[in-house]
């Protein structure tokens, strides 16, 4: 038994002895440099200030998340909340879905169907299927 603790100590020595390869360091030991752009040549003090965001662009990608909201309880065929969120969560693109999940293990269905309410009216649309399916079979509801 000693023989083999002395074997184990006498290798995890000789491995963390050796210096790492430039392919084994991680990426925070990689010197970058800041990204060319607009940013550098407009004379901005900060290289890595992110670049003004497309208003045009922001409404379109929000549009396609609402989609996949209203969409979900027609693709999944799901009716609760429990159903149709998984796919909602693994096809939206924007941040959009950080606010819609945020707190999801205290958050009520009330809270879920006012936030997708608040995304429906940032994107402008006003007829969400998955909205009404998820209204029609509140399990809360009497029957």
């Amino acid at each position: 038994m000693r023989m083999w603790l002395v074997n184990v100590v006498a290798l995890l020595a000789a491995c963390s002895s050796t210096k790492p390869s430039e392919e084994t360091r991680s990426p925070a030991t990689v010197v970058t440099t800041p990204p060319s752009g607009k940013a550098s040549e407009s004379g901005s003090a900060d290289p890595w200030e992110g670049q003004p965001a497309d208003p045009a662009a922001d409404l379109a990608m929000l549009r396609a998340d609402v989609d996949v909201i209203c969409s979900a309880a027609k693709v999944t065929g799901g009716k609760t909340w429990i159903e149709v969120g998984p796919h909602i969560a693994e096809t939206m693109k924007t941040m959009h879905k950080v606010g819609l999940f945020a707190d999801h293990r205290t958050t009520t269905l009330d809270e879920f169907l006012d936030r997708i309410r608040g995304l429906m009216a940032k994107a402008n649309i006003t007829k969400c299927d998955t909205l009404d399916v998820l209204i029609a079979n509140d399990p809360r509801k009497k029957r």
